[in-house]
């Protein structure tokens, strides 16, 4: 009997443990899980907007998953020149999961597009649901083949690599990725010359960026080679990038282990926050795509976007976005918000005010303000940014 009372009490004491484990590690869990879009089917694709005077670029894009800042912050930079008809395309006429934090409908689908019989003169590749090889999309790798001719540039950010080394085209060429993750990108597709130490690489007109923050520096360099100097100039004073010109300087350093102990650290025993980020009619996709990555890559216990009767958002370039957050359940988390005075809520709110300072930089600070200096890097390390 007493060997019994023993073992059950031993096993009581391990599952209790397993429970609290589980529980504090959610925010390891929670960077690995993503929303599902749960709301109606959309059903009536618009026409595109097409001016045929002006060059053309597609954002490639996966239903399933699309890493935030590496589709918006080309999108955005891109649509500033005002100087492009600049498209995001994905397989249905869906909202597409933005990892992390957004739903966002796409232009088109790629099937409707090629309706146009257009050529894209620039294709954005970033960073898709795939995480290996064997989880590509045959279909997206299809239509950039496809869609592919020598004149055109195409640009692959961070991961979105994997996806370009899939098409062949950037074989025995210059190919970069987040610093954290070239190495397995390498084990997979060996015919690319893979580069560490680089922000971004050209070879004639195919380019690619290191890890989520250089999607502006890959972006800019673009800009610069295909509108001119100028606009990439005005672009950088927009910005307020911490420098007038756009370098491949890079230290590229992977994360470390003593900074995989500082998230599992954080993780386990920190307090449970819940980010939660305000849409609004208008709003820059640039900072709300830095503001969701940044935060989501400090590790909280949940993130979500939220609006107004939980409806749909257009922003400053005419996208639809949808949150990820239900607004009955706003007053559970730490609010965050671009604007003053939205009204929608009750609750108090920080409103996120870079000013005259890189999004990035502003952002980096809030993180040290609010789980110390020492945490920075981390972050730093997981957006791929010096």
């Amino acid at each position: 009997m007493k060997k019994t009372k023993k073992i059950t009490l031993v096993t009581s004491v391990i599952i209790l443990a397993a429970t609290i484990l589980y529980s504090c590690a959610k925010p390891i869990r929670e960077f690995y899980t993503f929303d599902k879009y749960i709301g109606p089917s959309l059903t009536n694709e618009p026409k595109l907007d097409y001016n045929p005077t002006l060059p053309v670029v597609v954002i490639v894009a996966d239903n399933n998953g699309t890493e935030i800042f590496d589709l918006l912050a080309p999108f955005y930079l891109l649509r500033e020149t005002y100087s492009a008809n600049v498209y995001i395309l994905a397989q249905e006429f869906q909202p597409i999961v933005l990892r992390k934090g957004l739903f966002l409908l796409p232009h088109s689908t790629y099937d409707q597009f090629d309706l146009l019989n257009v050529d894209p003169d620039i294709i954005v590749i970033p960073n898709l649901s795939a995480m290996d090889k064997s989880e590509l999309n045959g279909d997206i790798i299809g239509w950039i083949k496809k869609n592919y001719q020598p004149e055109t540039r195409i640009l692959s950010v961070c991961d979105g690599a994997l996806t370009a080394a899939a098409t062949g085209i950037y074989d025995q060429h210059p190919i970069t990725t987040h610093a954290s993750d070239l190495d397995f990108l390498r084990k997979q597709f060996a015919e690319p010359e893979w580069v560490r130490g680089k922000s971004y690489t050209k070879s004639l007109n195919l380019y690619s960026t290191a890890g989520v923050s250089n999607a502006v520096e890959g972006s800019l360099k673009v800009i610069k080679d295909f509108f001119g100097e100028e606009a990439q100039l005005e672009l950088i004073n927009h910005i307020n990038y911490p420098q007038q010109i756009i370098t491949d300087e890079h230290k590229g350093e992977a994360i470390t282990f003593g900074q995989k102990l500082k998230i599992l650290k954080k993780s386990m025993f920190s307090s449970k926050e819940q980010i939660g980020v305000i849409l609004h009619e208008g709003i820059s996709e640039f900072n709300l795509a830095a503001t969701l990555d940044v935060y989501y890559r400090s590790f909280p216990h949940e993130i979500k976007s939220f609006s107004s009767k939980n409806m749909a958002v257009t922003t400053k370039h005419g996208l639809r976005i949808y949150p990820t957050g239900n607004i009955a359940q706003i007053e559970n988390y730490e609010l965050y918000a671009l604007e003053d005075s939205l009204g929608f809520y009750d609750q108090s709110v920080k409103v996120l005010k870079p000013k005259q300072r890189y999004i990035f930089d502003y952002l980096l600070d809030e993180i040290g303000e609010k789980h110390g200096e020492a945490y920075v890097p981390v972050v730093k390390a997981l957006l791929d940014y010096d």
